[in-house]
């Protein structure tokens, strides 16, 4: 059986109109009645709606004056108010601005020369009194790339220090547009609700667009935009609505992880699992894509990009090196970045929940260095140049054997050992065999039960040796331990090697990954 599930507003002149913090717009959301009431919307919210207190942050380098139409620099005008347009580009802009015309855009931009989304969000900031728009084709100068790296590390503040971002929710290009009329407005039903006083109002129910259903929702580059925006009027496909931290913001667009310990680094996880289901035009953006996000999470956890790996954290990086590619993908060429890191590749990526389980876990390995050198150092988040872990852990030299997706091979200590394999390229998942190196890194304990301890399970990386006395990851393993393996209740981790000595207890070497 399955679930549908419903927005729900209220019904025009229904009493219970305060109760609610989605309400229908007309479906010309370019009407004087659309632009007042998110002018309302922004208004109640700014003034009453505790959890949106606006944050006072440095401005971008520049802005669009939306009334003169033109570029300004901030930096004179003290304390701007503006707003940011989060929007699908859709290819190459030719209204974008670069270095041959920078200095005309400071004297004036022709309205006619912009494309579509562009202009639609000129008109609504001036229809909401907003004296200032950052969009960043216009703001970025796009063929430096100093600048660039400058402005896109300015992000968190641009995007948390706007009053509010527009989303062309519904453009799937920049010439989309998005102030044209809902002619079809979803189909919907009216629904009685009882009030407080004990009267019957209407409100109307919406068969609900969930995540990932909007052209804005697939682009890699919109995730940390909605993430990190206070305030957005969302321009969907079906409506105009206002959403912000008290008011469905979370349940719309997610939020940036707030935990502590290891459940902080169990949400970064989750956090790269939905950017990873992201599109990029651009294979080297995937890591610039998200610095702003990971920016503002190290902010949030006292850390500093010294702490960041190419996507991953130094305090967590056994757990996050165990990262696998979605099944059921079409394997993509790498994007250049360290083979350890899931930013490696453009595909969907996700971790066992068992790798962030709190109290569930034991490291068999231990991190000697971490160095990373970023591409631009005015982007401590972004793409790196280059990257090398060294680790010292259990490690094994064998041939695997595969069939469907799992793999045998023959120890040293003659017993024969079956493992999961979960493979980064496809070309690897359909060999008959592979000549590995096996790097364990954590052994998860089962969870206990009236008969005792549960079956365990040892995970790891999958390496192939370059030669040089490096070694690349071509995806990770697991290994399932019966319950049958005599052992006592959770012991520390020398005795969960001793546990582990069929394979783990061996042999520990230093291994570099790069």
């Amino acid at each position: 059986m399955g679930v549908t599930r419903f927005n729900l507003w209220p019904h025009k002149d229904a009493s219970c109109g305060n109760k609610f913090t989605l309400h229908a717009v007309q479906p010309a959301v370019s009407s004087q009645k659309a632009f007042a009431k998110m002018q309302t919307s922004l208004k109640d919210c700014l003034s009453s709606h505790t959890e949106c207190t606006r944050t006072s942050l440095p401005p971008p380098s520049r802005l669009v004056d939306v009334q003169n139409l033109r570029l300004v620099d901030s930096a004179p005008i003290g304390s701007p108010t503006w707003a940011a347009l989060s929007y699908c580009w859709g290819g190459p802009q030719k209204a974008q601005t670069i270095s041959t015309n920078v200095k005309d855009r400071y004297q004036s931009i022709n309205l006619d020369d912009m494309p579509l989304t562009l202009r639609d969000a000129i008109r609504t900031c001036r229809e909401l009194n907003l004296p200032y728009l950052w969009i960043d084709s216009m703001c970025i100068i796009q063929d430096d790339d100093d600048d660039k790296a400058r402005e896109i590390n300015k992000m968190p503040e641009v995007y948390q220090g706007a009053l509010v971002t527009l989303s062309a929710s519904c453009a799937t290009t920049c010439h989309g547009g998005f102030l044209h009329d809902r002619l079809h407005p979803a189909p919907g039903v009216a629904l009685p609700m009882r009030n407080a006083e004990g009267d019957y109002d209407l409100v109307q129910a919406v068969k609900w667009k969930g995540p990932m259903e909007e052209p804005i929702d697939t682009r890699a580059w919109t995730f940390q935009e909605q993430a990190l925006s206070e305030r957005i009027i969302d321009y969907g496909s079906q409506r105009a609505s206002y959403f912000c931290n008290s008011s469905g913001k979370k349940h719309r667009f997610g939020m940036l992880p707030l935990q502590s310990d290891d459940l902080l680094y169990g949400e970064w996880a989750g956090t790269v699992e939905k950017y990873s289901a992201r599109q990029l035009t651009f294979a080297s953006d995937r890591l610039n894509a998200v610095a702003a996000v990971a920016s503002r999470f190290a902010e949030k956890a006292g850390l500093s990009s010294s702490d960041y790996l190419a996507g991953l954290w130094k305090p967590s990086l056994i757990r996050g090196l165990l990262w696998t590619v979605k099944a059921g993908q079409k394997r993509t060429e790498a994007t250049g970045g360290p083979s350890f890191s899931w930013a490696s590749h453009l595909m969907e990526v996700e971790w066992q929940p068992e790798t962030w389980g709190r109290d569930t876990h034991q490291e068999t390995a231990t991190i000697l260095e971490a160095v990373v050198q970023v591409g631009n150092a005015l982007l401590p988040f972004g793409s790196v140049a280059s990257s090398r872990i060294t680790i010292n852990g259990p490690l094994v030299n064998t041939t695997l054997k595969l069939s469907s997706g799992e793999a045998r091979f023959r120890h040293d200590d003659g017993g024969e050992h079956s493992v999961e394999l979960f493979l980064d390229k496809e070309e690897k998942i359909k060999a008959k065999s592979l000549s590995v190196w096996l790097l364990e890194l954590l052994f998860h304990f089962g969870p206990e039960n009236s008969m005792g301890p549960g079956s365990d399970t040892r995970f790891g990386l999958v390496l192939k040796s370059t030669g040089q006395g490096q070694f690349t990851r071509i995806g990770i393993y697991s290994e399932w331990i019966p319950q049958d393996i005599p052992v006592a209740n959770h012991q520390p981790r020398n005795d969960v090697c001793e546990r582990c000595k069929e394979i783990s207890g061996t042999a520990v070497f230093k291994v570099e990954l790069v």
